[in-house]
């Protein structure tokens, strides 16, 4: 069930509710019983995008990915030359 979010404008109070698919968008407000509209609301897309943010700084190769020792090492092979023709 989605999570839904309210505006009443004679109370002025905002809330959530979670609700079946295909409730009115008009509902009856919990606080004041005046009429509370459904209303767009802003969702977090940062969690994620921190997470990933905080596993690059500790694993910048990205090494937890892969497996296989042989190919751990390459890949550490290949960015130890990086940098030391970098310099």
């Amino acid at each position: 069930m989605p999570l839904y979010e309210y505006y009443c404008e004679k109370c002025e109070r905002t809330y959530e509710l979670l609700q079946k698919v295909g409730v009115p968008t008009t509902i009856q407000c919990e606080s004041c019983t005046g009429l509370a509209e459904r209303v767009v609301s802003a969702f977090s897309t940062t969690i994620k995008t921190q997470s990933e943010d905080r596993a690059n700084k500790i694993d910048p190769l990205g090494l937890r990915n892969v497996k296989d020792p042989a190919q751990r090492e390459k890949i550490i092979a290949k960015e130890n030359l990086r940098q030391l023709s970098s310099d």
